[in-house]
Parts: structure tokens; C-alpha cells; sequence
């Protein structure tokens, strides 16, 4: 028993040495740290200096020629000594500048973590102010409103006539608000009578298209009962009431087709009759169109000059013609005479001034239309087409008009858009030769004007005198300068 007893004492006593050992140590090193925070560089410096200078005097005394045992152990001890202590000086001074290190690193990441934090408050800053002055810059849509002024508002409004009798005075703001919430209220009511409107229009656009389509069914109905009525209609002659044009047309030299080859109406005025290779007669017509471009008594537009032929006359008595006669050369040649060099130009610009008195140098040709053959195969007549220049207004026309009362008892204008709104077509039945053992039929412009001004009124008592009805020949001629003057 009593050696397990020792080996016991002798292990605890052992054990307890050892944690004294351990603590002593951790309080060593501990208070080695301590020490080390508290060191003066100045002083290690110094000191490191001092145990330099030791050991560098020692090292010079152990190189003398016969040193002792003894001597030269204590100055072996001695070096070991100061070796310890740079030793230590060095750990202390290492351990101290780790320390200062480790403070020095904690110290720059607080550091860069502020400078961080201040460029982070710099750029908040920065958006802070570029928001504010976007704030202040602000306009809202609201105040391009034509809102209703304070007056209107408070007799309209009867939350604001409430105010007003209590007496509460309403800052610009709240009279703001008044008149916005006023301005929603209106476009609502208006919201609602645009839906309404729309859904009326969508009844009607509906209702529209069945009528299309019922419209459309009707089409091809009107077309066969058209096409069904036009031998009556060729029978008894077609007249359209349609209105071609309600603006004032103006003739332009420029738009006027010249040198037409046949006459356009000679077919249908009388096709089985070839015309002879020598006609005796010779006559030449004079169209004259006068231009009010600024308008005044009458409108403005270009018009007819016509005549309305005396009724004392053998021929074509009381009747609406254009200035024009028999040639020069035919007369002469009746009687054996010469004839002259009249041309067909010539002739009629001589009987414009025979009949109504203008003299060539008023009127300005623009050309020459068709040769129209009479019915009859007696003669044929040649149209001109020539503009009054100098003559702006009907009273300037009329100073310049003298009759001759054995052929003219009186002169009027017509409008060009007079004669094409008031254009038809007659058809005519031929009574000999027959083609086929079948009557033939043939059509003629006739123009029953409505409107005409009167430059000289005519002698004899007229029921309408602005009504006028324009056919044979002169009908024919007309019909042809249009077709001429307006070739589109």
C-alpha cells in the first residue's frame, strides 16, 4: 500500500506543478503583453544600444591571449545573459509592433468604412437635390385646363354658395381642388353623352347598311327596267335633268381642241344623206365668249353671246341664233359675178359686225369647230369660236352693241354652266328613206335656259323673258363648242 500511496503523491504533486507551471506561464505572457503595450521606442532603442555595447565588449575582452577558466566562464554567462535579454527585447518589440499593426488595419477599415458611408451620403445628396429641383420644375397637365373661373364656380356650385353664406374663407389650394373636382364632374356628364352618341351612331350605321344592301338589290332591278324602256325612250326622246356642274366655268383659248376632222353630229343629224362633193351654200357662224372674272350684276363666269333673230324675217323668224350669214363669194356667184377671196373667218367676223355692230378688232379667234351639213343637203355652215377682249362688265358690252333691227331685234349672254346644266338630247324620226323598211331615229341637243341676261331686250313681248329654248342648228353649234372648249 504504501508504494501506490507515494506514486500517488508523487502524481498529484507533479500535476500541481504543472498547473502552477501553466498558470505561471500564462501570467508571464501576460504580463509580458502588458509590458510590451506600454513600451517607449525611444527606451527599447536605448536599451537595445546598451546590450549591443555590452556584448561587442565582451566579445573584445575573450580576444586576450590567456584568459582564465574562470574568467572567461563568467563572461560566457554574462554574454548568454545579454543574448537573452536582446532576445527578448526583440520579441517584445515585435509582439508590440503587431499589436500596433493589427490597431493601425482596425483603424484604416473603420476609416474606409466611414469614407464609404460619406460617398454613399455624397451620391444620396446629390439624387436628393436633382429630385428637388425636378419637384420644382413640376407643372402639371392640370394647369393647362381651361378650368371656370371663382365667379362662375360659386353660382353654379352649391357647396361653395354653403361656404359662402357661412362664411369660411377657402385658401387657393382648396379653390383649386373646387374647380378640378367641377372640371371632372363636366367630363363625365360629357363622357356619358359621348357613350350615348356612340351608341346611337352605331344604330344608325347599322340601320345604314340594311339599307345599303336593300339599295343594292334595287340596282340591278333599275338597270333591266332601263334597259327594258330605252326603245321607248329612243321613241320618245330621253331628257336628263341632271346637273353637271353648279360653279362658274370659265373658257380657256389654251384648253381648246382644234382641227376636228368630221363634224361629231353630222351622222346622227342626218346619216343616210351623204353630202355632195360641191355645196352651192356656204355660211359662217361666230360663237362670241364674253368673261366676267370679278362678277358684279351678273356672276362671275364665262358666257354665249346670242341673238334673237327679228320677226319681220322670211327665215327662221323670232328665232335664238348665233351671228353668222350666207359667204360673200356665194352672193357674188349667184349673179354671174366674180367672186372674191372672202374666207369663211372673214365672213363671219363681217356679218358680227353687220348684225350687232362689234368690229373684228374686239373679238380675238380661237379656232375654227365642224362643219354642220343641213337637213336638207342645202348648204353646210362652219362654227367659230372667238372671245370679246376689252369688256369686263354687261354695261361696257351693251356701249358697244349696234343692231341691225331688220335681222336682230335683240341680244343676250348665257352662262356656260346655264348650258350644261340645261343640256338634253331629243330624238327625231326620219320619215324617208327608211332603212330596213324600219323608221329611223336620230338625236339633236336642245337647251332650255332659264337664267339669261338680257344686253338689248327683245322687241316683241315675250311671256318668260328670261327663259329661252335653243335647238336646230344654233343647239347644234353650241353643243359643239362645248364639246371643244371643254374637250375633257
Amino acid at each position: 500500500m504504501a508504494p501506490s500511496s507515494s506514486k500517488r503523491s508523487k502524481s498529484s504533486s507533479k500535476s500541481k506543478h504543472n498547473a502552477l507551471s501553466s498558470a505561471s506561464l500564462r501570467n508571464f505572457f501576460k504580463l509580458e503583453d502588458e509590458l510590451s503595450k506600454h513600451l517607449d521606442t525611444d527606451k527599447v532603442c536605448d536599451d537595445v544600444r546598451k546590450l549591443l555595447a555590452e556584448i561587442r565588449s565582451n566579445l573584445n575582452s575573450n580576444q586576450d591571449k590567456h584568459p582564465t577558466h574562470s574568467k572567461s566562464s563568467h563572461e560566457r554567462s554574462s554574454a548568454l545573459i545579454l543574448a537573452v535579454k536582446l532576445r527578448n527585447m526583440n520579441r517584445l518589440f515585435t509582439f508590440r509592433n503587431k499589436q500596433a499593426n493589427t490597431k493601425l488595419a482596425e483603424v484604416r477599415q473603420k476609416v474606409e468604412d466611414h469614407y464609404l458611408s460619406l460617398q454613399n451620403v455624397s451620391s444620396e445628396i446629390a439624387h436628393m437635390k436633382k429630385n428637388i429641383e425636378t419637384c420644382l420644375d413640376f407643372r402639371a397637365d392640370i394647369y393647362d385646363i381651361d378650368l371656370v373661373n371663382f365667379e362662375e364656380l360659386s353660382s353654379n356650385s352649391k357647396e361653395m354658395t354653403d361656404n359662402h353664406d357661412k362664411e369660411e374663407k377657402l385658401d387657393d389650394h382648396q379653390l383649386f381642388l373646387q374647380r378640378l373636382n367641377n372640371e371632372l364632374n363636366e367630363r363625365k356628364g360629357l363622357l356619358s353623352n359621348l357613350n350615348e352618341l356612340e351608341g346611337r351612331k352605331s344604330a344608325l350605321l347599322s340601320d345604314i347598311k340594311g339599307k345599303e344592301q336593300r339599295l343594292s338589290q334595287i340596282g340591278p332591278k333599275i338597270v333591266s327596267i332601263k334597259k327594258m324602256a330605252e326603245p321607248l325612250l329612243d321613241l320618245l326622246g330621253s331628257f336628263s335633268n341632271a346637273k353637271t356642274t353648279c360653279e362658274p366655268l370659265f373658257a380657256r383659248r389654251e384648253n381648246f381642241r382644234k382641227f376636228i376632222p368630221q363634224p361629231t353630229l353630222q351622222n346622227e343629224l342626218n346619216p343616210l344623206l351623204t353630202p355632195p362633193s360641191t355645196v352651192v351654200k356656204k355660211f359662217a357662224t361666230m360663237v362670241i365668249l364674253v368673261d366676267f372674272p370679278n362678277g358684279g350684276k351678273e356672276k362671275a363666269g364665262t358666257y354665249v353671246l346670242l341673238t334673237h333673230r327679228a320677226a319681220k324675217m322670211k327665215k327662221h323668224a323670232n328665232e335664238i341664233s348665233v351671228p353668222g350669214g350666207e359667204n360673200f363669194i356665194n352672193i357674188l356667184g349667184s349673179f354671174g359675178a366674180v367672186e372674191s377671196c372672202e374666207s369663211l373667218e372673214e365672213a363671219a367676223l363681217r356679218e358680227v359686225e353687220e348684225e350687232i355692230g362689234l368690229r373684228g378688232e374686239y373679238l380675238k379667234v380661237w379656232g375654227e369647230l365642224p362643219p354642220i351639213l343641213f337637213r336638207n343637203s342645202s348648204g353646210v355652215t362652219t362654227p367659230f369660236v372667238s372671245s370679246l377682249t376689252d369688256c369686263n362688265t354687261s354695261t361696257s358690252l351693251c356701249s358697244k352693241l349696234v343692231l341691225q333691227e331688220d335681222e336682230v331685234q335683240g341680244v343676250f349672254l348665257v352662262s356656260l354652266s346655264e348650258l350644261f346644266d340645261q343640256r338634253r338630247f331629243t330624238s327625231f324620226r326620219m320619215k324617208a328613206p327608211l332603212r330596213d323598211g324600219l323608221p329611223f331615229f336620230y338625236k339633236l341637243p336642245v337647251f332650255v335656259v332659264e337664267n339669261v341676261i338680257p344686253l338689248i331686250p327683245s322687241s316683241t313681248e315675250e311671256r318668260a323673258p328670261n327663259r329661252r329654248v335653243i335647238w336646230g342648228i344654233t343647239a347644234i353649234t353650241l353643243n359643239e363648242a362645248l364639246n371643244c372648249i371643254f374637250p375633257q
